[in-house]
């Protein structure tokens, strides 16, 4: 396989790893003579790209102009928006608006809460939005990474000095950005940060992978609960009413705002119309219980990409956990061992489908195995347990470890199991069938 050694790290493209197992893999030490790497880089026009994808930069602005998808030869970057796509947006608020917020929100002891829920004391200040301009961009290529880094330095409208990193993966289709922030200080004034992707999608359709749900926040919110700031749990899609659009998720920053930034903001009824994301870097809006600044430094890492037909599986639960839940790697030298160099562990017959435990009892005997279903589909899944494990009966628990339903044979360590729609199911491996 092609690899590449830049600063003491191998990087390559791990294909066909078994599921929840194993893959050895030995660089080579170039490119076979002739074979092309599909990954291109024109700095001099600030393009770059891969099999799928073509970027192209704003130098003035440090932002994503373009983001063609070359399955469909369109770009999927807005750029009649205010915002810019990647880009680093930074608020102060003011006294109006954090009050407006108090007044909002507080429905009845106001004598003690707006101490807590508003900020007193703060003086007429005007509200200000900035984003860093002209960075230095710094462009590399290797045989598994095409990668543009802007750097961009304190302003007297920008205070902090941060940087951006747009990467694109020899034969991925989909962009990876890390904001970095360094030495942040510490600002009790009323302040936020985002990183804004600005779709170029038209009467778009969002659906958020939030914990328990995928859900349409058009719909499935509760009216007057919070309409401005949501967490996601795995990702998120921005589709127009075929099914097109782009996916987004972060490992490292979970909170989001649809169509403007939200915070000091509480609409009851609020329902986005722009095809606009903000995922929250920080905030020190909530000073009950959390901190009252934020300083340091610090990286948040953003994957992008593309949809053509949306679904739930397809779209967010599988891109997501595979940027949230990363292969881990360890470089080995040395005679070989008596393990094999390739072996599987457990598999399912869905995508979809997570497994959040699988190993000893914590209560008594046996093994225990957690799925849980992401995509919305009741559906059979089949379980192929791995060598080694040679269990002869499956009974289905609850949460608590206490037997719900009837015991199952596992017949050449494999069984079929009914998950429900976005619910756990939980199952006790027994070699016995008391």
């Amino acid at each position: 396989l092609p690899v590449t050694n830049e600063g003491n790290v191998l990087q390559f493209l791990a294909r066909e790893v078994p599921p929840l197992g194993y893959c050895t893999f030995i660089p080579s030490k170039a490119l076979a003579e002739g074979q092309e790497d599909g990954l291109f880089l024109d700095d001099k026009r600030h393009v770059m790209g891969n099999e799928h994808l073509e970027i192209t930069l704003d130098p003035i602005k440090g932002t994503i102009v373009s983001l063609v998808d070359k399955r469909t030869g369109g770009s999927m970057v807005n750029q009649t928006s205010e915002y810019g796509f990647g880009q680093y947006v930074y608020e102060r608020f003011s006294k109006k608006m954090t009050d407006q917020y108090a007044k909002d929100y507080i429905k009845g002891g106001w004598d003690w809460a707006y101490a807590e829920l508003g900020r007193p004391g703060l003086d007429d200040t005007p509200y200000k939005v900035a984003s860093g301009t002209r960075p230095r961009i710094l462009y590399t290529k290797t045989d598994t990474a095409v990668q543009a880094q802007l750097l961009f330095s304190v302003s007297p409208d920008m205070p902090h000095a941060y940087s951006m990193t747009v990467t694109l993966n020899k034969e991925q289709p989909s962009v990876d950005l890390t904001w970095s922030i360094l030495g942040k200080s510490p600002e009790p004034w009323p302040e936020g940060g985002w990183i804004s992707f600005n779709f170029n999608v038209t009467d778009p359709v969002f659906r958020l992978g939030r914990l328990g749900a995928v859900v349409d926040p058009t719909q499935d919110y509760v009216k007057g609960t919070n309409q401005d700031y949501s967490f996601l749990s795995t990702g998120m899609a921005v589709v127009d009413r075929q099914g097109q659009g782009m996916g987004v998720c972060s490992p490292d920053a979970p909170a989001v705002s649809l169509d403007r930034p939200g915070l000091w903001t509480y609409s009851r009824d609020f329902e986005p119309q722009r095809a606009n994301v903000f995922f929250n870097l920080y905030n020190n809006q909530w000073s009950t219980n959390f901190t009252e600044w934020i300083e340091g430094s610090w990286s948040a890492r953003f994957r992008v990409w593309p949809i053509h037909h949306y679904s739930h599986e397809r779209s967010i639960v599988t891109p997501s956990e595979e940027s949230r839940v990363p292969l881990y790697a360890a470089l080995v030298s040395g005679a070989a061992g008596a393990l094999p160099s390739e072996r599987t562990g457990l598999s399912l017959s869905r995508k979809g489908v997570l497994v959040t435990a699988f190993g000893p009892n914590p209560n008594g005997e046996g093994t225990v195995l957690r799925l849980w279903e992401q995509a919305g589909q009741s559906v059979a899944c089949v379980i192929q347990l791995p060598e080694g494990v040679d269990a002869r009966f499956i009974q289905p628990i609850d949460l608590r470890g206490r037997p719900v339903g009837r015991m199952m044979p596992v017949q050449d360590r494999r069984f079929s199991v009914k998950v429900q729609a976005f619910a756990p199911a939980s199952f006790l491996l027994k070699n016995d069938d008391r």
